[in-house]
């Protein structure tokens, strides 16, 4: 009987030592963790603050991914889309900024638009909205409107991203765009 009891205290320490070693394996893996995240913070604090925008400053806009379909024929294909344009910020007052579209060019499926003039009127605070209205060449010279417009977020300074969808049209054409961009300041 005492050979068993004996065993069974053995049994009982070893699993109080293998314990007492998770638990310092538990508090090790917890200080790491702190100290690793209190670095991420630091240098996250430590980065150069952006100045704020300024009339004159460059702009663009770049998508990140895009859809667009022809309202004009029968069949409502998906192609893909981009947009990249680039601006310049001609007015900022505490909410809004005005920016003039210098130029850029919006690619659906194998055609090329050439945008040469333009104007985007934001709403700006953590979330914001835009609006961005032009006209486009295409490659056969044809004359294209557009106007894009939808809602923006400040994901962190520097980095703008926005959803926009609406319409490039002409006289034969109807696309209608929906589009993932992000604007960021030209240095």
């Amino acid at each position: 009987m005492s050979h068993k009891r004996d065993s069974l205290v053995c049994l009982i320490l070893i699993r109080l030592i293998e314990m007492e070693r998770s638990k310092i394996i538990l508090q090790t893996l917890m200080i790491v963790i702190i100290v690793l995240s209190s670095l991420v913070v630091v240098s996250y604090a430590q980065q150069e603050r952006q100045k704020p925008a300024k009339v004159g400053d460059l702009v663009k806009l770049e998508s990140v991914r895009g859809r667009a379909t022809n309202r004009e024929l029968e069949s409502s294909e998906m192609l893909n889309a981009s947009i990249f344009l680039t601006g310049e910020i001609t007015e900022i007052n505490r909410t809004r900024i005005m920016i003039k579209i210098l130029e850029g060019n919006m690619r659906i499926g194998e055609n090329t638009y050439i945008v040469k003039t333009g104007l985007s009127r934001t709403i700006f605070r953590k979330f914001g909205w835009v609006a961005i209205t032009g006209n486009a060449t295409g490659s056969d010279g044809s004359l294209f409107r557009f106007h894009l417009e939808g809602m923006l977020h400040i994901e962190r300074p520097g980095l703008v991203i926005t959803g926009l969808a609406g319409p490039l049209v002409n006289d034969e054409n109807h696309y209608v765009l929906r589009l993932m961009t992000r604007i960021e300041r030209v240095v």
